[in-house]
């Protein structure tokens, strides 16, 4: 060991011996057989190390167990009065560092070596500095990595190869966060693909990967204990760390969160009942990491499950609360500026702008987004069609934060695409020529009536077009939609309807090659498609999106556009 490892070493037993360093015994807890005297037991401490940078503590950074919270002093040390709830310690990043990173993930937490409250543990960290004001957060969810099928191939030559190519080409810091459901916990033990292997799959990273727990990321077979959701949590907390954490990277504060609650399930595959909640141990925690965080600072908020979702009723849009406490947990972030959501659980691009939805709660700019999953409809229609694609006909994609300072653009990005790839034409003449042509079409629309034209699109009218925008929403709020025929504007609508492309590509072909449709696989109404109807068969349509931040995407129909099941259209 080196001579200054073991100066710190000896301050670190000193420090945690209460030896008049700044640590006060009195404020920790003894266990109950404890007769020592104040300040002779190591045990006494819960836990206590130093955080540095370049060999020399760094003051005012927060420690905590995901209950209690310290800070470190000017030397760097910390001691924490912790029970230990979830078996782990993680320091808060502060702004102008980043933690070392390992195999790909940063070293911003570590794993306690008992769960005995009344043994004292030493724990340090390190940080590196960090010129990140301005950087690239990538944030991506639902990868389902099993094994099965063709998913590890297809995504290291996709996405992975893409966040390759992103870091060779960027002048400033990359980040990446994946929001759950990184595992599929129904192949755990069939296909041995576990939490530890999804994080081996994502070593060879340049840049640091944080992650949020998703359901699937939870052990199925624990049911029963006195804490399910705990319990069934073990093997993603021990691969991949805290289920709630926070970090600061410029002038931004990330704050990651559970909203999952894993408590009702019978053991079975088929009997998981888990609920979209964020418990009470949780919001007292995150209510104490947001008083430490200026109302002025961006807030990204980042979860597997969305907290609110469009859904099609009776022919209408309704808003529906998914999180049964969204309120609550959002009403924690009502003062703050500037506030982002991003989650993932729908496997759709998904898109909600809280204060122009009239919540009591929402900050003057609350927006929350749901990302895409970079193998689409769980890596199930590159078998049949040759590429992944959403069940709401977005390409399997993944969305990305550029901040700079604290201001803020969100951008979506298609795996193995252009930039700007952000929409997608259909000639709906030709779409309507293929639904009344095709035999398969025939057949499933035979077993099932749902799958009519009309049910599907809407009734004919000649000459409509319909375009898919990738990252558009039901209000417009998101992005201004222009569609031109020969130059000149077309009225624009919602079309809410269904992505002609998924339901020839998976629920055509599907049933075809199996004789039934798979009822998590299938296309569902899309909040982003919009319809618009030329006067000709033969002009030229041109679409002009304008996102939210002022950025102008084009794309060009030139008809007929020859549509069938497995065409990239």
């Amino acid at each position: 060991m080196r001579f200054r490892e073991l100066i710190y070493t000896a301050l670190l037993i000193f420090s945690c011996s209460g030896n008049g360093l700044g640590y006060d015994p009195a404020n920790f807890r003894k266990s109950a057989d404890d007769t020592a005297s104040d300040g002779e037991n190591p045990s006494e401490v819960g836990v206590c190390g130093f955080v540095r940078c370049d060999g020399k503590g760094v003051q005012g950074v927060y420690v905590s167990d995901g209950q209690a919270w310290v800070l470190t002093g000017s030397d760097g040390r910390y001691s924490l009065d912790s029970r230990k709830p979830y078996g782990y310690v993680f320091m808060v990043i502060p702004s102008g560092y980043d933690a070392p990173v390992v195999g790909g993930f940063p070293q911003f937490w570590k794993s306690l070596s008992s769960d005995d409250a009344s043994m004292g543990e030493s724990i340090n960290f390190e940080l590196v500095r960090a010129a990140n004001d301005t950087h690239t957060m990538v944030l991506s969810a639902d990868w389902h990595i099993a094994g099965r099928l063709n998913d590890i191939a297809e995504l290291k030559s996709g996405y992975l190869a893409e966040m390759k190519t992103l870091d060779a080409a960027s002048s400033e810091p990359v980040y990446e966060l994946a929001l759950g459901d990184l595992t599929w916990d129904s192949f755990w033990y069939s296909g041995g693909y576990y939490p530890a292997a999804w994080k081996s799959l994502n070593a060879s990273s340049s840049h640091p990967i944080f992650t949020a727990a998703g359901n699937h990321d939870y052990d199925y077979k624990v049911w029963g204990t006195a804490d399910d959701d705990l319990n069934a949590s073990e093997l993603y907390r021990k691969s991949l760390g805290p289920l709630f954490y926070s970090m600061n990277i410029g002038k931004v504060h990330y704050l990651v969160i559970d909203n999952i609650l894993y408590d009702s399930t019978d053991g079975t595959t088929s009997g998981r009942r888990p609920k979209e909640s964020v418990d009470a141990a949780q919001i007292s925690w995150i209510r104490e990491d947001l008083s430490h965080v200026s109302k002025s600072t961006p807030v990204v908020l980042a979860g597997h499950s969305p907290f609110w979702r469009f859904v099609m009723s009776g022919g209408k849009w309704k808003l529906d609360k998914v999180v049964s406490n969204a309120e609550e947990v959002l009403g924690l972030l009502s003062d703050f500026d500037d506030v982002r959501i991003f989650c993932g659980h729908r496997h759709i691009t998904h898109f909600i702008d809280h204060a122009a939805e009239g919540f009591t709660y929402a900050a003057s700019k609350m927006l929350e987004y749901t990302v895409p999953p970079p193998g689409g409809t769980l890596w199930t229609t590159s078998r049949y069609c040759g590429f992944n694609i959403g069940t709401d006909g977005c390409p399997a994609g993944y969305d990305i934060l550029e901040v700079e300072g604290t201001r803020m653009k969100v951008r979506f990005k298609a795996i193995g695409e252009a930039d700007d790839y952000q929409m997608r034409f259909y000639d709906m003449n030709e779409v309507k020529g293929f639904w009344d042509s095709d035999t398969q079409v025939a057949a499933l629309v035979a077993s099932d009536p749902a799958y009519s034209y009309e049910k599907l699109f809407g009734t004919y009218v000649p000459n409509t077009v319909l375009l898919n925008v990738f990252m558009g929403d039901l209000r417009g709020r998101l992005a201004k939609v222009e569609i031109f025929e020969d130059g000149a504007p077309l009225a624009v609508s919602n079309a809410d309807c269904f992505d002609p492309q998924h339901v020839a590509s998976y629920d055509v072909l599907a049933f075809s090659t199996g004789g039934s449709v798979n009822s998590s696989y299938k296309s569902v109404p899309c909040t982003h498609i919009y319809r618009a109807v030329a006067s000709s068969a033969t002009s030229t349509i041109t679409a002009k999106v304008t996102n939210r931040e002022g950025r102008v995407f084009k794309a060009s129909l030139s008809r007929p556009k020859i549509f069938h099941t497995k065409t990239h259209y």
